[in-house]
């Protein structure tokens, strides 16, 4: 039977190979630190998914040593505990400048994730809705064991916008509204008889439709 303390090395060194993804907020690496400029829902950083929406990061060397970092949006997946692993390198959403950076001690560098809207609405609509990624951070070293770690950011589609010749047909019927509106209110000409340039208009009094009845004797004597 393996002793407790070997399985436990094996675990923690599984978990390191293998990349943790860390709270929602700034994760690091070996003094380099990731972080998404996003607020918070329900305490995990969201962004709205809309065109000309950008997701802003920020990459931070906290170290006195150059370092060489890669930056990607990837997949998630559960693991068998039931957490958040970090899946596959995702093409839908990239990323400012290269893959690869090199950072100069105590540099910061702000880069902007753009998300192809349209492929994220149609993953939305079929059975890969894709709801949450993962951005990870990855540290180049020469040893066999590249330090990673990864941040949680949900993803919450903004609402479509409204197709131009819908919002033009729109504003067109609302026009219309308002104009026939206008001319009931204001615009319709008065029943009477017509007036001289000097005289005012006067009112053609209306049909009687009641039976007779019912009409005052006035009204019946005629």
């Amino acid at each position: 039977m393996r002793h407790p303390r070997g399985l436990l090395l094996v675990l923690l060194a599984t978990t390191f190979l293998l990349g943790l993804v860390g709270p929602a907020g700034a994760i690091g690496a070996q003094g380099v630190d990731l972080t998404p400029i996003l607020p918070r829902e329900g305490g995990t950083l969201t962004a709205v998914v809309e065109p000309d929406v950008v997701i802003p990061l920020r990459l931070t060397n906290t170290t006195e040593e150059p370092r060489v970092v890669e930056v990607y949006p990837a997949a998630t997946n559960q693991t068998e505990g039931g957490g958040t692993g970090v899946g596959g390198a995702i093409d839908w959403i990239t990323i400012d400048g290269a893959r690869a950076l090199q950072l100069d001690p105590g540099q910061v560098v702000e880069l902007e994730a753009v998300v192809d809207v349209a492929t994220f609405r149609e993953l939305a609509a079929s059975e890969l809705a894709v709801d949450e990624i993962v951005f990870v951070l990855e540290v180049v070293s020469g040893g066999n064991v590249t330090p990673r770690a990864a941040t949680i950011v949900a993803l919450k589609d903004g609402g479509a916008p409204i197709p131009m010749p819908v919002a033009i047909v729109l504003l067109a019927t609302i026009l219309l509204i308002m104009v026939a509106a206008a001319w009931w209110r204001f615009g319709r000409p008065m029943r009477g008889t017509p007036a001289g340039p000097d005289e005012p208009a006067t009112l053609a009094p209306l049909p009687d439709r009641r039976p007779p009845s019912v009409r005052p004797a006035s009204a019946t004597l005629a």
